[in-house]
């Protein structure tokens, strides 16, 4: 499957009632036809572009994206530039909380940049309120954390 196959797929159910279940089915097909992590970029960009999406705490697309990453290594840093990556082009409040679950992943040699990324995040001008102020409360939630780091 192409990267375009998997971003017209979400863009068919971008505006529908039932995103996170139809959502859920779409990574059941992928998983059962062998679609891996190289879609990832593409489903993150979905997401900058639709940051109304309810995408579930944290819903089917963020366990596909994440479940080649949990055990570190080459992946792991793919993830992590992509998460990156994408809050630098266009954060969304969704994708905030990626990089926040990346900040408590534990790697006390990313957490700052990681904490910088969601910095510089809190006045990308392409940035709704909605993400600022969900920026805001990571921030704030790190902010004691730091002293143990």
């Amino acid at each position: 499957m192409k990267a375009e196959e998997v971003t017209a797929q979400l863009e068919a159910i971008a505006s529908d009632a039932l995103f996170e279940y139809k959502s859920t089915l779409l990574v059941d097909e992928w998983t059962s036809a062998g679609v891996g992590d190289e879609h990832n970029e593409a489903i993150l960009r979905f997401m900058e572009r639709h940051p109304e999406v309810d995408y579930g705490p944290p819903g089917a697309l963020v366990h596909f994206m994440e479940r080649s990453y949990k055990d570190g290594g080459p992946a792991s840093e793919r993830w992590d530039s992509l998460v990156v990556e994408s809050m630098r082009r266009r954060p969304t409040s969704h994708t905030s909380w990626l990089l926040n679950r990346l900040i408590n992943g534990g790697d006390p040699e990313k957490r700052q940049h990681f904490l910088d990324v969601m910095s510089e995040a809190a006045e990308h001008p392409d940035a709704d309120e909605l993400t600022r102020d969900s920026i805001r409360g990571f921030l704030t939630y790190q902010a004691p954390k730091q002293s143990l780091h």
